[in-house]
């Protein structure tokens, strides 16, 4: 697409049309704001002030389009300014790539190394890493945190009775009835084999007692 400094599209091609289920001379007129996410305009604007200022030549950044549908979609905006020439008035020159794939691949692969395989709950990482920010919580609020550790009476005679796919099973059940009765803000984790943790954030002993007991309610009833 070819912009004038302040935004402006003046022409673009029809295969940005397309990406942003529009036709190209829908687009002509408008400003890339006018798709840009809401959540992602500030830097975007920000990028562009940078341009009209003289700032940079060149400049690229990440971000979100909504299509004329609704959908969102992430793309890298490629944006290279080129100044003014007798005859020609300076002008921007955007390419936009539609990088929804990579940045699918790696919201999916940050997931995968933060959570654990079988039961979809966050991992010892990820734990850690809530319980960090739930104690610093708590030391400037002087609220407590309560941390649960649990296991599963006679699991290993699951597995070695009924095999590995029946404990496979009985955990992802555990952790789907867990999931089900925390409160938002509450974290289940597995650390590895039949081992959980649970964790309230800013949670006091009275109020914790109620979610202990919720959770062995949820434990011992049968589906």
């Amino acid at each position: 697409a070819v912009v004038t400094p302040l935004g402006v599209i003046i022409s673009c091609n029809e295969a940005l049309g397309a990406l942003l289920g529009r036709t190209a001379g829908e687009l002509v007129g408008g400003t890339f704001f006018d798709v840009t996410h809401p959540d992602d305009l500030p830097l975007a604007r920000l990028h562009c002030e940078s341009m009209q200022r003289g700032g940079t030549r060149v400049l690229g950044h990440e971000c979100r389009f909504i299509r004329a549908d609704d959908l969102t979609l992430w793309v890298l905006v490629s944006t290279s300014r080129v100044p003014e020439v007798p005859g020609h008035p300076a002008h921007l020159i955007m390419h936009i790539q539609d990088i929804s794939d990579r940045k699918a691949l790696e919201a999916e692969l940050t997931h995968r190394a933060l959570h654990d395989p079988l039961t979809g709950l966050p991992n010892r990482a990820l734990l850690m890493d809530r319980l960090e920010h739930a104690l610093g919580r708590s030391r400037r609020s002087s609220n407590p945190t309560c941390v649960f550790f649990l296991d599963l009476n006679g699991f290993k005679a699951v597995n070695d009775t009924h095999g590995h796919g029946a404990g496979d099973a009985v955990l992802q059940q555990l952790a789907r009835r867990l999931s089900a009765i925390l409160r938002p803000g509450d974290t289940a984790a597995r650390l590895g084999g039949d081992e959980f943790v649970v964790l309230l954030p800013e949670t006091g002993v009275e109020e914790a007692i109620p979610v202990a007991e919720r959770m062995r309610a949820a434990v011992a009833c049968r589906t």
